[in-house]
């Protein structure tokens, strides 16, 4: 029984740092919203909180007490490129998020946009930003 109750233990205590990053981007946003269908700019978009089927990616505004050096790290994101559109600057990531896009021929599935406020997104962000 104590051996069954310390690998039960043990396995929580492993896991415990994945629960709050692998596919949870949203613990890291506010004002979430889920795209449905495809995964591109005809993606329907809904508040987070008024969906619960499969989605295609997530965008939202980072939390003002997140880290984003720790969403990075968290995520284990590689900078792929950067641009920069009417002020506001774009970081496009390759990393351990489900969902992703090819762009310039690269895999892209975080882009976070800072600009007034920062906005993150999987895949990609559609929508205004």
């Amino acid at each position: 029984m104590f051996n069954k109750l310390f690998y039960l233990l043990l396995a929580v205590i492993v896991m415990l740092p994945f629960t709050y990053s692998s596919g949870n981007l949203e613990n890291y946003l506010d004002d979430v919203y889920v795209y449905i269908g495809s995964n591109g700019s005809d993606a329907k978009m809904l508040k987070a909180e008024d969906y619960t089927g499969e989605v295609s990616g997530k965008s939202g505004v980072l939390k003002s007490n997140v880290d984003l050096n720790r969403l990075l790290k968290d995520f284990n994101a590689e900078l792929m490129f950067t641009e920069e559109v009417l002020g506001v600057k774009n970081y496009y990531f390759s990393c351990n998020l489900p969902f992703s896009v090819s762009l310039y021929g690269k895999k892209i599935n975080l882009h976070i946009a800072v600009g007034e406020k920062t906005v993150v997104g999987t895949p990609i962000i559609f929508g205004g930003y």
